[in-house]
């Protein structure tokens, strides 16, 4: 079986440092090895940062040991292990 594959070059105008990304219809949800957005909701077609979110610490909207899991086709939710709290997220509302 072969599974044809589609080259398209975004330009994105912040700096990334992956550790993981998920690709949602017509979206790239990164997660950041960034203190001060963990989190990054780019659209494909203009490779614009719709949402940036979660910095790394030990406030009130901080994260102590998150991660980017995937769900539902228009979905996705953010897990952090060390507060044992889950925030399921919207795509494109990204409703938090």
């Amino acid at each position: 079986m072969t599974i044809p594959l589609h080259e398209k070059l975004i330009s994105v105008k912040s700096l990334l440092n992956v550790d993981y990304f998920l690709l949602k219809k017509d979206w790239l949800i990164v997660e950041n090895n960034r203190s001060d957005s963990i989190f990054m909701c780019i659209h494909l077609n203009t490779g614009h940062c719709n949402k940036a979110l979660g910095n790394k610490g030990k406030g009130a909207k901080a994260y102590l040991f998150p991660k980017l899991v995937n769900e539902q086709q228009n979905s996705f939710c953010i897990l952090d292990f060390e507060k044992c709290e889950k925030i399921d997220v919207t795509l494109p509302s990204f409703d938090l």
